[in-house]
């Protein structure tokens, strides 16, 4: 019995030794001010239309959050504004009529 004890023991030391310390706080990751100096620049690179509109509205959106302390969200409309501008421009007037 004190055996199978120890033997536990010394086995859940042994993966606590190896196992990272930063593994029980996960942080948001992408809510940081370099990371919002890059998708400002990114947003502010793009030409006129819809998508340039739609991802201001997403920095605005992650400034709003960064400031109020929600960085998993922050986090969220970061990717989505580096989303808007990497996607192709979708203007209505260019895709051919249907026959």
């Amino acid at each position: 019995m004190i055996r199978t004890t120890v033997c536990l023991t010394a086995l859940a030391a042994g993966i606590l030794a190896f196992s990272p310390a930063n593994a029980a706080a996960p942080k948001a990751a992408g809510c940081n001010g370099p990371a919002q100096e890059k998708a400002e620049s990114l947003v502010d690179s793009m030409a006129d239309g819809p998508n340039r509109s739609v991802a201001q509205m997403e920095m605005a959106y992650a400034q709003r959050d960064y400031l109020s302390g929600r960085m998993a969200s922050c986090a969220v409309h970061l990717a989505r504004a580096s989303q808007a501008a990497a996607a192709p421009s979708y203007y209505p007037q260019m895709i051919p009529p249907l026959r």
